[in-house]
């Protein structure tokens, strides 16, 4: 019996030691991943990256931060070694006018969305802070993709599309903008003259004080007179 009891007290020993150091260095590895998470996290009332303007925090060492609309954040892109802040999404500021700031796939100024929409085949959308949509006649229409990507509406006060919307977008911007001050749409042409069910989104959106302006600029003169055909249609109401 002391043979045994000689022979395991080490071995049991040296399990109880191996236990100690696992749980040691598994403690140790938590703490530090801890403090490295806590490093990655921007404090607003101590990180010397403060943008006033834009009310937007960056910390360098992250490479791409997920938009957080609940706290003012959106992403930041990484360009030439610097991060760009877009504005806060709690934020009203002017639109983008520089797309070379932003991701040129999915930001555009006025201009260049003008240019970019008269050589498409679909239709296209742009918003107030920039981003553009696009597609043709057989995916997604622009407006569901729009509405898809969750927007404020309180930042979105102005869209350019380059195709009226259908019927059923109409009602989606409908329930989009339904607590929110109505925005203005600038519309280049008619996708659908004088098609009824068409004809009765628009109107009712005119009805709930949406503002349809012409988007000048993508007028072809081969199309119907857009602003004739929105007043006539403001005529039926």
């Amino acid at each position: 019996m002391n043979l045994k009891v000689q022979v395991l007290a080490p071995v049991f020993a040296g399990l109880l030691l191996l236990i100690l150091i696992i749980t040691l260095a598994f403690l140790l590895y938590y703490k530090i991943k801890r403090r490295r998470n806590k490093q990655h996290h921007v404090c607003l009332s101590e990180s010397p990256f403060i943008d006033s303007k834009w009310k937007t925090y960056v910390q360098l060492d992250i490479e791409e931060k997920a938009s957080q609309s609940t706290h003012g954040f959106q992403k930041e892109k990484k360009r030439n070694g610097q991060y760009i802040p877009l504005p806060a999404s709690n934020y009203f500021d002017d639109v983008y006018d520089s797309p070379g700031e932003l991701d040129d796939s999915e930001y555009h100024s006025e201009s260049d969305a003008c240019d970019k929409a008269k050589k498409k085949d679909g239709n296209f959308l742009r918003t107030s802070k920039g981003k553009v949509y696009t597609s043709t006649p057989d995916s997604i229409h622009v407006v569901i993709q729009f509405i898809k990507d969750k927007p404020l509406p309180s930042n979105n006060t102005e869209l350019w599309i380059k195709k009226s919307p259908c019927s059923s977008c109409s009602s989606r911007l409908l329930d989009l903008y339904k607590f929110s001050p109505k925005p203005t749409l600038y519309i280049g042409a008619i996708s659908r003259p004088h098609h009824s069910d068409d004809d009765k989104g628009l109107i009712q959106l005119l009805k709930e004080g949406f503002n349809i302006k012409v988007w000048d600029p993508l007028v072809d003169e081969n199309d119907c007179d857009v602003n004739e055909y929105i007043n006539n249609l403001k005529k039926t109401m």
